[in-house]
């Protein structure tokens, strides 16, 4: 099964740099992360956006409601070897919302230099963000858990808004953001409810980074999983979940790459 991995600076890279692996969270693929692979590759970085099984340009075998986080796990360990291969160093990992769980749960099995967790779901799983879900929008919530599809957080622009992006973003990006997301496993979303990273196994130099206004994530929970991993803490005011597509999205690039350069 061949995963769609977007690329860019590969041939261009600073061998001194170590190759990054950005990996996207729910409903969206790597596509998410073409600012990043443009600021990062022109910093002296080989980049590498992996689309999850059943996500972007990444085919699958069988329905996606069976897939859950060890598979994707699997996905980002086959794309990891892939780049040990080319370049030697494995990569930098970057997740972002349940792409940062799934950098917790691979950190569990593998190890990896150093990790950013980017609005990520944090090691003590989401029930709080369904709850808060819930009393925000208890009608969609209602269809999303009673049909299994977690499509109907996005099934309109007003609904994309709430869920990933700030009142900064402008409608047609909203607009052109929602028609590239795609489906996602509940089954993946329950394992993010019940099968929690074992904090205790996972060793890695880490930054976590998350806003004020992400309406998925709250404050007390990105401060709980910088806690949790001793991990360099980066907060910022008035962005929505998807930092990285953001108006404001290269300042947190460059508080990123500020790290990374240490």
């Amino acid at each position: 099964m061949a995963l769609e991995v977007l690329e860019s600076g590969g041939e261009t890279a600073d061998p001194n740099k170590p190759p990054l692996l950005f990996i996207h969270g729910v409903l969206h693929g790597a596509w998410c992360w073409e600012l990043f692979l443009d600021y990062f590759s022109r910093e002296g970085f080989a980049c590498y956006a992996l689309s999850l099984r059943g996500h972007g340009g990444s085919p699958i075998a069988g329905p996606l409601s069976k897939v859950g986080i060890k598979d994707y796990v699997d996905d980002v360990r086959t794309t990891v070897s892939d780049i040990e291969n080319r370049h030697g160093p494995s990569p930098v990992l970057i997740g972002h919302s349940m792409g940062g769980f799934i950098v917790q749960k691979y950190l569990e099995r593998f190890w990896a230099p150093r990790t950013v967790l980017l609005a990520s779901a944090p090691p003590r799983g989401v029930f709080k963000t369904m709850l808060r879900m819930f009393l925000r929008s208890p009608i969609m919530s209602l269809k999303v858990l009673g049909l299994r599809d977690m499509r109907y957080m996005i099934s309109d622009n007003q609904l994309t808004r709430a869920f990933a992006f700030s009142e900064e973003m402008p409608e047609e990006d909203v607009t052109r953001y929602r028609l590239l997301m795609g489906e996602e496993s509940f089954k993946a979303f329950l394992d993010m409810l019940l099968h929690l990273p074992k904090t205790k196994l996972i060793v890695s130099d880490m930054m976590v980074v998350g806003s004020d206004s992400d309406s998925v994530f709250s404050m007390e929970q990105v401060r709980q999983t910088a806690k949790a991993y001793n991990a360099e803490l980066q907060l910022f005011q008035g962005m929505g979940h998807d930092m990285m597509l953001e108006p404001r999205w290269k300042s947190v690039a460059e508080a990123i790459h500020q790290w990374l350069s240490r």
